[in-house]
This record gives structure tokens, sequence and C-alpha cells, in this order.
């Protein structure tokens, strides 16, 4: 009798060893899965982030409209950037957007921009850009349904505790 406990509880154990590291690798493939696809779309952010700054800098040569505080926090995101961590630029990305209408609505208040063809070019950039990054964000998002999945699920979720996996942010870009 003794025996038989033993050796279920020996097996138990072995099972649930055998369970946490499977449970450990299935959580890293999600995790490197979601770092992959942000790595992509974070090529395109900086990418972008660098056409906005030199369309800024366009803009204000025509001292039209007043773009110096955002000017200025590109600036200081350009510059910072790489230090950031993936939930920090998502936010930066998603404020961003909003912005990018206020350059681009720039061209239509004032239609001599459309005669610098530095300013047309980074704007077809800038749209160009944008297009990729929806793509890119759906790819991501879908990446991050997977991994917060096992946030969700009860043993999982006590795995990702312990693991101390962070949980991220989904990419609300338009």
């Amino acid at each position: 009798m003794k025996n038989s406990l033993s050796i279920l509880l020996i097996v138990l154990l072995i099972w649930l060893i055998l369970f946490i590291i499977l449970e450990l690798t299935i959580v890293n493939k999600r995790k490197r899965n979601l770092i992959n696809q942000f790595n992509e779309l974070d090529k395109i952010f900086i990418t972008r982030l660098n056409v906005i700054y030199k369309m800024i800098d366009i803009i204000k040569e025509f001292n039209k409209i007043d773009f110096e505080s955002l000017s200025s926090n590109l600036y200081d995101y350009i510059k910072e950037y790489n230090e950031y961590t993936l939930n920090k630029k998502i936010t930066i990305n998603s404020q961003l957007s909003s912005e990018i209408k206020k350059i681009l609505l720039a061209s239509t208040a004032y239609p001599e921009l459309l005669n610098n063809p530095k300013y047309v070019k980074y704007e077809r950039h800038l749209k160009r850009y944008n297009k990729v990054i929806n793509k890119f964000s759906l790819k991501y998002n879908k990446a991050l349904i997977s991994y917060l999945d096992r946030f969700k699920i009860f043993p999982s979720k006590i795995i990702c505790k312990i693991g101390k996996y962070e949980e991220y942010k989904y990419i609300d870009i338009k």
C-alpha cells in the first residue's frame, strides 16, 4: 500500500513538473512571437517618427502653424526611443496617431505646402507607413491575444505570475 502511494505521488510530481515545463515553453514561444511581431512594427514606428519630424520642420518654415510642443516632444521621443519599454512605445505611437491628423490637415489648410516637393514626398511616405503600421498592428494584436490567453487560464495564470511575465498593451492606431 505504501509503495503504490509513493509511486502515485512520484507520478503526480513528475506530471506536475512536466506540466510546468510545457506551460513555460508555450508562454515563452508566444512571447517570442509577440516580441518578433513588435520588432517588425517598431522599425516602421521609428521610420515614421523621423518622417513626422521632417514634415514638422517643413511646416514650421512656413510659420503658419505652431508645432513647437509637438516637435519638442518628437525630439525627445527620437532621442530616447530605444530606451523605452514596449508598452511606452505603444503609448507614444498611439498618441502620435492623433497628431498625424493635424500634420496632414496642414496641407489642406495651407495649399502652398503642396508646392514643396519634400513635404509632398514625406506626406506620401507617412500615409504609406500608416497603412503598413495598421497591417502589422493586426498581426501584433493577434499575437498578443494568443499570449494573453495564457494569463486567463487557471493553472497557466499561476505560472505566468510566478514567472513574472509582463502583460502588454494592444495597439490601437487609426
